[in-house]
C-alpha cells in the first residue's frame, strides 16, 4: 500500500498526507476509511516526533522521552514546562536527581520554590529507605543542605 502511495505522488508524498490527504483516493485500494487510518496514525506520529525534539532539545534521552509520552501523551511538553519535578512523582525510575537535570536544562531557578519542595520530598524519601519514620525539623534542613544533589 505504502509503494502505492509513493509511486503515485513520489516525493510529494508526505505533503500529500499531511496536507491533502483526500488525494490518497487517488491511489488505487485506499478508500475513505484507510485515509482516516492512515491521517490519525500521521498526527500521532507527528505529535511524538515534536514531543521528542523538544524533550531531547532539553537533555532528555530518546528512551526517557518515550516513557514521558507513555505517560503524559498530548500533554507531556505543557506538564514538563510546568513542573519537570513531576516526572520524579508519576514515572516509575526517575528521581529528583534526573527531574532536575531537566528543569535546570529548561532554566528553572535553582532557587524557585517548586524545585525547594521537590528537593525536601527528595530529602524525606531518602530518609524513609533509611528507615526514618521521624526526623527533627533542625537536622532535616541540615540534611538537605549536606546533600549536594539539593544544593
Amino acid at each position: 500500500m505504502s509503494e502505492r502511495i509513493v509511486e503515485k505522488f513520489e516525493l510529494h508524498t508526505l505533503e500529500v498526507i499531511e496536507e491533502t490527504p483526500e488525494r490518497l483516493s487517488e491511489v488505487e485500494g485506499i478508500g475513505p476509511k484507510r485515509i482516516s487510518m492512515i491521517t490519525k496514525a500521521w498526527g500521532e506520529q507527528k505529535e511524538i516526533k515534536e514531543i521528542m525534539i523538544f524533550l531531547q532539545g532539553h537533555g532528555v534521552s530518546a528512551a526517557y522521552s518515550a516513557k514521558i509520552y507513555k505517560q503524559y501523551g498530548s500533554q507531556s511538553i505543557e506538564i514538563v514546562k510546568e513542573n519537570p519535578y513531576r516526572l520524579a512523582h508519576d514515572i516509575y525510575g526517575t528521581g529528583f536527581i534526573t527531574a532536575d537535570k531537566i528543569a535546570q536544562n529548561l532554566g528553572i531557578d535553582r532557587n524557585s520554590l517548586i524545585r525547594a519542595k521537590a528537593g525536601l520530598m527528595y530529602v524525606l524519601s531518602q530518609l524513609m529507605e533509611e528507615g526514618h519514620v521521624y526526623y527533627p525539623e533542625a537536622q532535616l534542613d541540615s540534611q538537605g543542605k549536606g546533600n549536594t544533589q539539593c544544593r
